[in-house]
């Protein structure tokens, strides 16, 4: 493993350039979205806010990171293999965070689309487990749009685990707005058995390093069972397995969606009061399609994507 000890400057952050969006003469390279500067994400961003907090920032983080990287032999390893390489090392924590940040970045804007026009989720029996006796959180009855097809792996599993769509979606969009402070919340899978979780992260934390246990201690914590449920549970289990670990890590935890709850993310856009219409608006733009590619390359491929 290469070695990383070049820490963040003031002089480095000062030199990033709001205008210069790509390092040519490095690997890392802000890639391209479907939203641009001057339609942003119909139905989620306004371009300001894209321009704020996708190109802006992301052209930070990358010129940072490629900074950081410069001559150490990670210049061509992906935001993903670099925050998890440097998860461990308290040395290295000011290029865990630019790493796990462009990575957490990235995962998200690449994962939403313009909204599109369409009807409610019809009342169907795939949105219910069979027989389940899990207590259902919300209404099954409860229309919503931009629900994920009937035929994806990731609908069966977020049956078999949450019961129906619509207690998961309800689950997510209240745990999201339970975060306090900047943070992400994630729908991971665990190839150990099987089944997707929901987790929240805080800062740059990402679900499958140290700041995992953080995560699961944060809803172990959390005083309202109704909202939590199973997977408060679960993560008591995942806790008590971690800590059970030398190195703190939990292994193997597959990202298939994140939403991003950093405050700058949302409120210009939507107003102090309006965090619950901004994961609402997630959503409802969320690609499935990217979602389930993500869970497939895993389940059927034994691979993890960049994003």
């Amino acid at each position: 493993m290469p070695r990383l000890l070049r820490p963040i400057t003031d002089s480095l952050i000062r030199s990033s350039s709001k205008n210069s969006r790509v390092f040519a003469r490095f690997a890392h390279t802000v890639p391209e979205l479907n939203a641009t500067t001057t339609s942003g994400i119909p139905g989620l961003f306004s371009s300001k806010n894209i321009e704020q907090n996708w190109f802006n920032y992301q052209t930070y983080l990358v010129n940072s990171l490629n900074e950081l990287t410069k001559d150490t032999g990670a210049e061509n390893k992906t935001f993903y293999e670099i925050a998890k390489m440097t998860s461990q090392n308290p040395d290295l924590r000011a290029l865990n965070y630019i790493s796990s940040q462009a990575y957490n970045n990235y995962f998200f804007y690449y994962s939403v689309a313009p909204a599109k026009i369409d009807e409610a989720a019809p009342k169907e029996e795939f949105y219910v487990a069979p027989n389940s006796s899990e207590t259902k959180f919300v209404d099954i009855s409860t229309e919503f749009v931009n629900a994920p097809s009937k035929d994806y792996q990731v609908t069966s599993k977020i049956i078999d685990t949450f019961g129906s769509v619509t207690s998961f979606r309800e689950l997510l969009i209240n745990q999201a707005t339970s975060i306090f402070g900047n943070g992400y919340v994630w729908l991971v899978y665990n190839p150990r058995d099987g089944q997707v979780y929901v987790v929240n992260t805080y800062n740059s934390g990402v679900p499958f390093g140290n700041s995992y246990a953080e995560a699961v201690e944060s809803v172990e914590d959390a005083e309202n069972e109704t909202i939590y449920g199973k997977i408060s549970n679960e993560a008591r289990e995942l806790l008590a397995e971690d800590k059970a670990k030398k190195n703190g890590i939990i292994p193997g935890l597959i990202p298939l969606l994140n939403i991003n709850m950093w405050q700058n993310a949302w409120v210009d856009d939507y107003g102090v009061a309006g965090k619950r219409k901004y994961v609402e608006n997630v959503w409802n733009t969320l690609r499935w399609d990217i979602i389930e590619a993500r869970l497939n390359a895993v389940t059927k491929r034994g691979q993890t994507t960049e994003v």
